[in-house]
């Protein structure tokens, strides 16, 4: 039983890691959204813009 902690422990102490990584990448992605997002209105605001007499 001693034995099986042992080895069941690295795994566990692995897992927040990857969880983090897994985060980053969710947190990037929102990110790169947001940006294109911004970029978008902003070409949909010039375009108004130019359109307006």
């Amino acid at each position: 039983l001693l034995q099986q902690q042992q080895y069941e422990q690295p795994i566990i102490q692995q897992q927040p890691y990857e969880q983090q990584l897994l985060l980053q990448q969710q947190q990037r992605q929102y990110e790169q959204q947001l940006l294109q997002q911004q970029q978008y209105q902003q070409q949909l605001l010039q375009q108004q813009q130019y359109q307006q007499p």
